[in-house]
């Protein structure tokens, strides 16, 4: 008989966390404005960058760049989207074949999976598409602060407007589409975890032939549940990382500021702009923690120390190209 262990861990919280995580983006998106606070992002974004492509001490900051990566975006959600189902298509055709023999249960038991898995994927790609996609927008937009700055096409009042309006959208970044973000990046770490896990459970070794091809099958699956969720923790952190990094320049441009001058304002002007800068405190957060660059490499070396010791204690087996 087939029993299935630890199924609360693997079916029921991530099923919750992912409900809660619906519920709050409904509420954020719906009740609070959040698709006009994030559009009025992008518009503020595309009206102060160029119109023709020009090329920058930052890269090109132009409109045409900037809606070039929003279809790249758009097309990466669309693309996940098409390959998530495919997966689905074949992983449960697969698993309705080798557990009922009812052909017409079969088929009722794959449209329902693959329906189901489909309306929750597009939750995953709404969450984690929307935040990337701000997460860019606060990179174009710092950019283009600091290149209009450094070619003194601003005045002192307008760059220090900008950087207000830097905190602004990293404060509503962080509040309300963060919260949900933390949600679901509590949700993906959970399933790592459950896809990292799995490794243990599965026996290549079987004698029976038919066990040996099902086997086969489960590392395909296991393998494609952890890169997926793997991709998409390394994709939320490594945005939010350059969000921190790249609004920690603004120091950099204020002491530019100071150092060089800035138009005919006064020394005292400049230094309060200084102390000003200095003062905010502008990182991207998951679950209220900052996520900066030394934040991401400690995280990586633990992980990676982690796996090493499990492997090695025999916790865990390589036997992906094992026959």
């Amino acid at each position: 008989s087939t029993r299935c262990s630890n199924w609360i861990s693997k079916y029921v919280i991530p099923d919750m966390i992912n409900l809660v995580c619906f519920f709050y983006g409904m509420w954020h998106f719906r009740r609070q404005s959040g698709f006009d606070m994030h559009t009025g992002m992008i518009e503020q974004v595309f009206l102060t960058s160029p119109a023709s492509s020009f090329q920058s001490l930052f890269g090109d900051l132009s409109q045409p760049k900037l809606i070039q990566t929003l279809k790249r975006y758009l097309w990466f959600g669309v693309f996940w989207l098409v390959l998530r189902l495919a997966y689905n298509c074949i992983k449960y055709i697969w698993v309705a074949r080798t557990t009922f023999q009812n052909l017409g249960l079969r088929a009722w038991l794959i449209v329902l999976q693959v329906a189901t898995n489909c309306f929750t994927d597009g939750i995953y790609i709404t969450i984690v598409v929307v935040y990337i996609v701000q997460c860019r927008m606060m990179l174009f937009y710092i950019d283009g602060l600091r290149s209009r700055a450094n070619e003194r096409k601003k005045d002192f009042q307008g760059v220090w407007r900008e950087v207000v309006q830097v905190r602004k959208y990293l404060k509503g970044l962080n509040k309300n589409l963060g919260m949900c973000v933390s949600i679901a990046f509590f949700m993906f770490t959970v399933l790592t975890l459950i896809a990292f896990l799995d490794l243990r459970d599965l026996n290549p070794s079987d004698p029976d032939t038919k066990k040996k091809q099902a086997s086969s099958m489960e590392k395909v699956q296991v393998v494609a549940d952890l890169l997926l969720w793997l991709i998409i923790l390394s994709a939320v952190l490594i945005q939010a990382g350059r969000v921190s990094s790249k609004c920690k320049s603004l120091k950099d441009l204020a002491c530019n500021m100071r150092t060089q001058g800035y138009h005919y304002t006064s020394n005292e002007d400049l230094d309060s702009f200084i102390l000003f800068v200095s003062s905010l405190r502008l990182d991207a957060k998951v679950f209220g923690i900052p996520v900066t660059v030394p934040l991401l490499g400690g995280i990586l070396f633990i992980a990676a120390s982690a796996v090493l010791i499990m492997f090695q204690q025999g916790f865990i087996q390589v036997w992906i190209f094992n026959n």
